[in-house]
């Protein structure tokens, strides 16, 4: 919808027939590694990749576009990353204007445009880029004046979409504020505060920043839906739990995948199961 809908200057489609080669749409990532094996060392890479390529060739090393790499030992938090996205922003404007690259067809160059369209990253790293205080603000639907998460019968109706104007303004707002707990106290009432990738006048946090389902599933959130939702507003009862450790019991599982669950029916259900269990 994206490559679709994404607009210029002049409100006419970015990506078109024309353009196809000279309108460049990026996807950003940020993400830390381990580069020791016995010691805590933590560095980041700031990337992109092409989107107007094919995927078969959008992730090959040659292809990559590595904007930064941010030295250990600790990661930067929060907005301390703004740091090194400045100069990044700056240059990524110049590419939001356009200008002249040499090129194997043209000689004397040819005026080259490009974007960051979308942002794709874990959690931990969407709220550092973006600004957000967690990837589920970008959506939310109230029910009795409280946010409601259950239900998907509504689904069309289940996600309403932030005003992008709003928060680029509260982002702004939080620069102004002069103390911790005064930065605090705004991200709790809205949700954001200020990342330079708001310095790009076309960028939309909230439709292009790709919320990473699977560390979502990784870091807890089925072991939340079972537990608190599931058992905790008795959806599942005590019945319910024994005949599914009965069933669980059946399952034969290869040596290499570990363990089978054997406490599903124990205590309040699922007793001690970690995330990955």
């Amino acid at each position: 919808m994206i490559w679709k809908s994404f607009t210029g200057d002049n409100d006419e489609p970015f990506f078109n027939k024309e353009y196809a080669d000279s309108h460049i749409g990026l996807m950003l990532n940020m993400d830390w590694f381990q580069p020791y094996i016995n010691s805590q060392y933590s560095v980041s890479v700031i990337y992109a990749v092409i989107c107007n390529l094919p995927r078969s060739e959008r992730f090959k090393p040659g292809n990559i576009l590595t904007l930064a790499v941010i030295p250990g030992p600790k990661e930067p938090k929060l907005h301390e990353i703004n740091h090194y996205l400045y100069p990044i922003i700056n240059q990524l404007n110049q590419l939001w204007d356009g200008y002249y690259i040499k090129t194997y067809e043209n000689n004397k160059g040819r005026s080259v445009r490009g974007a960051i369209i979308a942002c794709s990253n874990d959690v931990p790293a969407a709220r550092k880029l973006c600004g957000f205080i967690s990837a589920c603000v970008m959506y939310y639907r109230f029910v009795n004046n409280q946010l409601n998460f259950r239900g998907f019968a509504d689904l069309d109706e289940w996600f309403i979409e932030r005003d992008i104007n709003v928060i680029r303004d509260k982002a702004s707002e939080w620069k102004k504020c002069t103390t911790k707990d005064s930065r605090r106290d705004h991200v709790s009432q809205y949700h954001v505060r200020w990342s330079e990738i708001y310095r790009l006048p076309y960028f939309n946090s909230v439709r292009f920043c790709v919320v990473d389902p699977m560390h979502c599933l990784f870091l807890g959130v089925a072991k939340w839906i079972v537990t608190k939702l599931w058992i905790g507003e008795g959806i599942l009862n005590r019945e319910n739990l024994k005949i599914m450790q009965e069933r669980a019991d059946m399952i034969k599982i290869t040596s290499d995948l570990g363990r089978r669950p054997v406490r599903i029916a124990t205590c309040e259900g699922f007793s001690n199961f970690t995330a990955d269990m």
